[in-house]
This record gives C-alpha cells, sequence and structure tokens, in this order.
C-alpha cells in the first residue's frame, strides 16, 4: 500500500466485525459490520485529510463497489450521562 494508505489506516483502530446471518450465504447476500474507532476528533480530520491526498482511496472504494450492495456509515459517541436518569423526570415540587 502506498504511505498514505498506510498512515489513514493507522488511524483506525478496527474495533469488533459481525456477519449476520453468522454463516456465509452462497445463494444470497450477507451483511458484514465493521466498527471502527478513532483516538479523537484530531483523529478524524487527520483521516480525512489524508483521503483527500490520495486519489487510491477513491478507486479502491470504486473498484470494491463491484462487490459491495450498499454501504453506510455513521459517526456515534460514548454519551455522558448516567444511564440511571434516562426517562426520569424532574420533579416539579
Amino acid at each position: 500500500l502506498p504511505l498514505t494508505r498506510l498512515t489513514l489506516l493507522s488511524c483506525l483502530t478496527l474495533v469488533d466485525a459481525w456477519l449476520t446471518p453468522p454463516l456465509e450465504l452462497h445463494d444470497a447476500g450477507n451483511e458484514l459490520v465493521l466498527l471502527w474507532s478513532l483516538a479523537d476528533i484530531a483523529a478524524f480530520w487527520e483521516m480525512r485529510r489524508l483521503q483527500g491526498e490520495d486519489p487510491g482511496i477513491d478507486q479502491w472504494w470504486q473498484d470494491a463497489d463491484t462487490d459491495i450492495a450498499s454501504r453506510s456509515r455513521r459517526f456515534m459517541t460514548r454519551e455522558t450521562f448516567a444511564p440511571s436518569s434516562i426517562g426520569r423526570e424532574e420533579d416539579s415540587a
């Protein structure tokens, strides 16, 4: 891999992967869910910068699209509220 793509991958940490259904289907598709993590916001922007510098990354996705029915991206963060406070209303007394 070119240096830019290796650097890009160093920004990401693969947390987990799931295949559903949990066996390979030869006559139907499977869904592969990958959960990646970035250390912080600065790592996100560094990843985006590197992606823009390497046209090979876009080419890789174009080539991969022949085997991918669909893909989506979600951005998540850990919540900092206490789980016990979910759904409770404050007393108005």
